[in-house]
């Protein structure tokens, strides 16, 4: 059967927004929401390396293109290898804590509020904590993780008044 103009001889692939995609050398766009399709590929192998830039792992992948099929090669979920931390501090005069390993050394660095005016990068190889702390107020602490193929996080950090429970709505009634 003769190959409709829909049809190509390639893939199709999903993924992170950023990462680029280079077929035999030769860079044919980057990944994003819509996915990229590449589909003027000659019948045979192929290989594929997805350039994950400085947030994600760069993967090589081999293919075997079949003449008329666009192979779908599903969404790629590279591992991340810096991450970017949005903190979203609700608590006013809470103190930020950052902590973990660098070059397998102890690394402990306190986050001024002016520099959460934009995303924290945070190494991924490694293990990271944040932590909250205020006086009168339970401690927060969380390991920081990124998931394959989500580079970007936001965290939302309020710390609860220590003694005292949530407060309950309570309906008032008029004394006569």
């Amino acid at each position: 059967t003769a190959a409709t103009a829909s049809e190509g001889t390639g893939f199709k692939v999903k993924g992170p927004a950023g990462v680029k995609v280079v077929v035999d050398g030769k860079d044919r766009g980057a990944l994003g929401e819509s996915g990229l399709t590449v589909g003027d590929l000659s019948p045979g192998e192929h290989t594929i390396k997805f350039d994950g830039g400085e947030h994600y792992k760069t993967i090589e992948k081999k293919i075997t293109a079949t003449s008329g099929k666009d192979e779908d090669l599903g969404d790629h979920k590279p591992p991340v290898v810096k991450g970017l931390l949005t903190v979203e501090l609700k608590t006013e005069g809470a103190q930020l804590t950052l902590s973990g390993m660098r070059d397998g050394r102890k690394f402990e660095k306190k986050i001024e509020p002016d520099q959460l005016d934009k995303p924290l990068a945070i190494p991924a190889d490694e293990s990271w904590k944040i932590t909250a702390t205020k006086k009168g107020h339970e401690d927060f602490s969380e390991e920081i993780e990124f998931e394959d193929g989500a580079a970007e996080r936001t965290l939302t950090i309020a710390l609860e008044r220590k003694g005292k429970p949530a407060p309950v709505a309570t309906a008032r009634t008029a004394v006569p």
